[in-house]
């Protein structure tokens, strides 16, 4: 009840059309929640592809949810969280 829809393993195509495969979409009545899962711990070095990662995915969503605004997360083991 608190989200309208949530999917795993969601396909979308990048505007220069390179696949890409978001780990959790959940939809809310006024935005919409990318969220990518890693596996291992914060790798500060890696930090900037991941976020490089997440904006493709919120640009790829942009629009398509109803003017919805789309936020992005990445979601480490150990509880950490860095939003984009």
């Amino acid at each position: 009840a608190q989200y309208l829809a949530a999917h795993n393993e969601v396909e979308i195509v990048h505007a220069d059309g390179r696949l890409g495969r978001i780990d959790r979409l959940v939809v809310f009545e006024d935005a919409v929640w990318v969220l990518d899962y890693k596996s291992g711990a914060v790798d500060a070095q890696m930090l900037a592809s991941y976020r490089a990662q997440l904006a493709g995915y919120a640009a790829a969503l942009d629009g398509v949810y109803e003017g919805r605004p789309v936020h992005a997360m990445l979601v480490f083991p150990d509880g950490t969280r860095h939003r984009l």
